[in-house]
């Protein structure tokens, strides 16, 4: 099965970071100081901050924000408050209820035609649509929200619709097209000087180079990354570059350089607390167990992977490691097992339409059907 270099959740139009207690600090400040529509502007950006360090308090300030634009008769406002808190509900993977606060903002957005707040609801309906898996649907509202940014002329909005649009056609295998959009919001991000977000551009295409088998170009665009990432202090991204060394390394036959690369990014990430990331590193590891025929420890890997990416709710992420478990007892010649696993996989890959997991996961199944003379399914 695909080894995964990265969970490739698209750009979020809001400031992730892993130490945000000074900023959030600062908005709670501004808050307690203003007054009026300020007061719940402020309110909202401090619900936005939070969603990557506490998205219960996110939820709490942002209904907080709510509740005062409706007492001070000010309902414009609830457009950028509605979105705010949808993002908190996404970071906790409960979508349906961060789409009725999408939907809601979408609503009053369009009444009071605030074509800034449309923008950023399609930019988060498209990551609800990626992290399902619904690559299609989230292509077809990232194209709109990069319309809309390219009317307001906003060079940085425009950058992030780019790199969406270029993640998107990376997830579905669409490489020329994934290459013409990342270079392009690479581009974007080096005129307005957003440095912070050159290291994702650049593990981006690294991951292309590597599914096309160009190692060098591959390495470089990583290393790139990495260092970067660690200039910049975001360790999730150089936990993610690492991870993608690490299966450059695997894809080579280099299996020790491999293993030390995963164990240098799960050190890296270790106190992020990010479960996504955590069960890509450990789905990886076990993949290389699996080439060492080692199967106990390709088993033990890819067991934590998928118990982490149950609690992630996120389809592929789970399927990716049901494939995993299912190769693992294929090697064993534990074929019901094996055909068990593959089968629970096979719906996430149908509705994504991720053609190259799904053929993979069908020529798996044929394999373990002829294995078990199971001819009638096979056809």
């Amino acid at each position: 099965m695909k080894t995964v270099i990265i969970l490739l959740v698209s750009v979020l139009i809001a400031p992730k970071v892993w130490a945000q207690t000074p900023e959030i600090e600062r908005l709670l400040k501004t808050a307690e100081q203003a007054s009026g529509k300020e007061k719940i502007m402020a309110l909202a950006d401090v619900c936005k901050n939070f969603y990557s360090v506490d998205p219960h308090k996110g939820i709490a300030y942002g209904e907080q924000a709510l509740q005062l634009a409706g007492l001070l008769k000010i309902p414009s406002a609830k457009s950028k408050v509605y979105n705010c808190i949808g993002v908190n509900y996404w970071t906790m993977s409960d979508f349906p209820t961060a789409r009725l606060y999408y939907d809601s903002a979408f609503k009053n957005a369009t009444l009071f035609k605030d074509t800034f707040e449309i923008g950023i609801f399609y930019n988060r309906m498209g990551l609800i649509y990626e992290s399902l898996g619904h690559f299609d649907s989230s292509l077809l509202v990232f194209e709109k929200e990069l319309d809309i940014y390219r009317q307001l002329k906003n060079p940085e909005r425009i950058g992030n619709a780019l790199e969406n649009i270029g993640t998107i056609h990376l997830n579905r295998g669409e490489f020329k097209s994934a290459i013409t959009y990342l270079i392009e919001a690479k581009t974007t991000y080096e005129t307005t000087g957003n440095k912070k977000k050159l290291p994702y551009i650049y593990l981006k295409l690294g991951q292309i180079y590597s599914e096309l088998q160009d190692f060098s170009i591959a390495e470089e665009w990583f290393q790139k990354g990495i260092e970067q990432s660690l200039a910049l202090n975001d360790l999730p991204k150089a936990g993610i570059g690492l991870n993608a060394m690490g299966i450059l390394y695997k894809n080579q036959g280099k299996y020790e350089e491999a293993i030390r690369k995963f164990k240098t990014a799960l050190e890296t990430t270790k106190n992020l607390n990010n479960r996504n990331l955590t069960g890509i590193i450990y789905g990886n590891m076990g993949n290389v167990y699996l080439s060492l025929e080692n199967y106990t420890e390709a088993l033990n890997y890819h067991q934590k992977s998928l118990d982490l990416a149950v609690q992630t709710k996120i389809p592929l992420a789970i399927a990716r490691q049901q494939v995993n478990l299912g190769q693992d007892y294929y090697s064993l010649k534990e074929y019901p097992q094996a055909r068990s696993f593959y089968e629970k996989a096979l719906p996430a890959f149908i509705a994504s339409k991720t053609q190259s997991e799904l053929l993979q996961t069908y020529k798996a199944l044929i394999d373990v059907n002829n294995a078990l003379n199971d001819y009638e399914k096979s056809v």
